[in-house]
């Protein structure tokens, strides 16, 4: 049994029915109340000799290794917190903190481990103590999980919130909620004038809307979050994704 606090569910993000603001964001840029940043503004002598040392690896694979090797003490801290928000404007709070602190894959290695922190509180099952900083290392969680089906759906069902908020952050950047990946093809290679029509209004609204944080923050969770999706049990998958 999971052993979760009964005030706990899937997940405790509250999804606003319209767009986010301008000032808004701005406003959540400038926030250092939430707990990550909090943690964060505590752990900088750590995270300024990280830096430091990262700083002076030129070659990808050497970077990679050193987070890996690295990420472990805050991973730790991480894994200390209570349970806390990522809605959309709590993930432009954190990223804007991690835009200063930290460079490269760092910022890919935690677009996975903080949505992995949260999507772990409320789990007191004793096979998951250290989850967080093992996944921060290994990118993805124990094998020892696999069969652990009810923790598993409250992991990943909090995980699919925390794509929730990711997807509102897209929505104010680019004024739709569909998949438009395909529309490129579509409007360009088929000639479709309609297609081309909704490419136009798309590419001009994120004109308007362009953001050096949510930029970041669209760029760093595609590949860190996503990847963490990747390592999804299929018998999981059909359940917090169901076909419809």
């Amino acid at each position: 049994m999971r052993g979760a606090p009964q005030k706990l569910n899937s997940g405790n993000i509250k999804m606003e029915e319209s767009m986010l603001t301008r000032e808004q964001i701005e406003y959540a840029k400038r926030d250092i109340s939430h707990p990550v940043v909090q943690l964060f503004l505590d752990m900088q002598d750590y995270i300024k000799k990280f830096r430091e040392d990262y700083e002076r690896i030129h070659d990808d694979e050497d970077e990679q290794r050193f987070v890996k090797e690295n990420i472990t003490p805050l991973a730790e801290r991480l894994d200390e917190l209570d349970d806390f928000s990522l809605a959309p404007l709590d993930i432009v709070s954190i990223w804007s903190r991690v835009y200063n602190d930290f460079i490269g894959y760092t910022r890919y290695n935690l677009a996975a481990t903080i949505p992995a922190t949260y999507g772990t509180r409320g789990i007191v099952y004793p096979d998951w103590k250290g989850v967080v900083p093992f996944l921060a290392k290994n990118r993805k969680l124990p094998e020892r999980l696999i069969k652990d089906e009810e923790n598993q759906l409250y992991f990943w069902k909090r995980l699919r919130e925390v794509n929730k908020s990711l997807g509102e952050l897209d929505y104010h950047s680019y004024g739709t909620r569909k998949d438009w990946s395909g529309l490129i093809d579509k409007a360009y290679k088929e000639g479709n004038e309609k297609a081309k029509e909704e490419f136009k209004r798309i590419i001009d609204w994120h004109e308007k809307h362009k953001d050096k944080i949510l930029g970041e923050i669209h760029e760093n969770f595609d590949h860190g979050f996503s990847y963490l999706f990747m390592s999804m049990p299929d018998y999981i998958r059909a359940k917090v994704f169901p076909k419809k």
